[in-house]
Order: structure tokens, then C-alpha cells, then sequence
């Protein structure tokens, strides 16, 4: 196992990833000043994020449906990974792109990209 998002797993032969991303952003102000450089202080605590992208071929048209319920219920979830510490993150957006079509509409490939932001309570 990968990972998992609540009780949604993320395993490497089952979901394929292409990349896990994961942004720390540390949050600033600037102030001009003539003649010489803008001067940054800092103004809040920094933010987390994490990406998760990568690509479905051949799999189960559902494959997100129980991480769509999860993601609806927009509570905090609990982020797993196998050599991490475990954190509370909310899902922010699931986004899914399907090509490739059978006759009968059902896709073959099926991209995703996945955006979590760490909750603090």
C-alpha cells in the first residue's frame, strides 16, 4: 500500500500514480521602499498541500466513486502514508479526464488529479 485517504487505498497495482506532490507555502507581505529592495515579513503560519496525479487504463468506470463519497461529506479525513506520519487534510477537488471510448461510451483511459489541503483545526 501506497497510501490511503480515510478508508480509500492507494495501492501501486491498482492506481496508477505519475506524481505525489506535496507544497509548503510560508506566507508574506511586501512592502515597496524607494531605492532599495521590497521588504518581506512574515504574517501567518505556512500552508500545506498535496497533488496527487496519474492515469487510469483499463480499470472500473467507478474507480473514484467511493473517494467522490468521502469528498462529499467535506469533513476532515485522515492522510496516511506508509513512511509518513499520519495528517488531517480536507479534499479539495477531484478532477478526472476521460478518453479514449468504447462503442458502448465507456472509457479506457482515464486521467485524475486529486488536490488536499492539511486541516488545522
Amino acid at each position: 500500500m501506497l497510501g490511503m485517504i480515510d478508508d480509500f487505498k492507494f495501492k501501486m497495482n491498482k492506481v496508477e500514480f505519475d506524481s505525489i506532490s506535496h507544497e509548503i507555502k510560508f506566507e508574506y507581505a511586501q512592502t515597496k521602499r524607494i531605492g532599495n529592495h521590497e521588504k518581506l515579513q512574515a504574517v501567518g503560519k505556512s500552508e500545506e498541500s498535496f497533488t496527487f496525479s496519474g492515469t487510469l487504463i483499463l480499470k472500473k468506470v467507478s474507480s473514484f466513486d467511493d473517494l467522490e463519497k468521502i469528498a462529499n461529506r467535506q469533513l476532515p479525513v485522515v492522510l496516511s502514508f506508509t513512511n509518513k506520519a499520519s495528517i488531517n487534510v480536507v479534499i479539495l477537488s477531484i478532477k478526472r479526464d476521460m478518453s479514449i471510448f468504447l462503442n458502448t461510451g465507456e472509457f479506457i483511459k482515464q486521467g485524475f488529479s486529486i488536490q488536499l489541503r492539511k486541516w488545522y483545526p
